[in-house]
């Protein structure tokens, strides 16, 4: 949700006047978590039963759902036509025109994914539950689970470059990687709540939101996490930075 969650805020605050939201029918009534835009016109949504997208900037769209059982909990699309979504039961799917065909199906982990990201078209990666991460250097076809190091739900994965990235989760869990998931190490996040998403504007600052309104950050790589005053107490789901100092969250019942 992040992606059009920041357009819409960053719309907000360049054009307090004028800016507006605009209710849309999504073309179902299943739970959806996961969108994806990649231009004004060309989006997709996803979740439970469906993958729609849209080319017309959600006035219409078109269900490209496989078949009626799946249940996506994420999706990234690295450009207009390659994508991949994963979800429940070990689903992982591609895309190479643009949806239109989706290639793949349930692997041989016994893993609900929450996260994917991507960062070329080749490598990627996918968090799940009991802090489970696999990664792919074929685009999707293949995947190999790294070690794992903690056994919470992980959430949220991102990378800065192709080397270093992290991971966050349950009870304040943060996992970092500076070898390209090959291993990943454990960071003090000196928090026990839920974390939802974790972000990062350089190599050395960041932040990790998630449960009774927290924000952690970090200007030394994660090596110490610092608790930041909101003065809200909803879960915060995700987060956004356009740099270190202006960035955006949001969170539970519109927050």
């Amino acid at each position: 949700m992040k992606t059009v969650i920041t357009l819409i805020i960053f719309s907000l605050f360049l054009n307090p006047v004028y800016s507006q939201w605009i209710l849309l029918n999504g073309g179902t009534t299943n739970y959806l978590y996961s969108v994806n835009f990649m231009d004004i016109n060309t989006g997709w949504i996803s979740g439970q039963n469906k993958i729609l997208k849209t080319t017309n900037s959600g006035n219409n769209w078109i269900n490209q759902s496989p078949d009626n059982s799946i249940y996506v909990r994420a999706a990234f699309f690295i450009n207009q036509y390659t994508g991949w979504i994963s979800g429940s039961a070990n689903l992982i799917l591609k895309t190479t025109n643009s949806g239109a065909s989706w290639i793949g199906g349930y692997n041989n982990y016994t893993i609900n994914w929450h996260a994917i990201y991507f960062i070329n078209v080749l490598t990627g990666y996918m968090v799940g539950s009991h802090g489970r991460v696999t990664r792919t250097t074929n685009g999707g076809g293949t995947w190999s689970q790294s070690a794992y190091v903690v056994n919470d739900y992980l959430y949220s994965v991102f990378f800065i470059s192709a080397n270093t990235g992290w991971a966050a989760g349950d009870t304040g869990s943060i996992i970092k990687t500076t070898n390209g998931g090959v291993n990943w190490s454990i960071q003090n996040s000196n928090v026990s709540v839920n974390l939802r998403e974790i972000f990062f504007i350089d190599n050395n600052t960041g932040w990790a939101v998630g449960e009774s309104g927290y924000i952690l950050k970090t200007i030394n790589s994660g090596n110490n996490w610092n608790l930041q005053n909101t003065y809200v107490t909803l879960t915060l789901n995700c987060i956004d930075f356009i740099n270190s100092q202006t960035g955006w969250a949001t969170g539970d019942t519109g927050l």
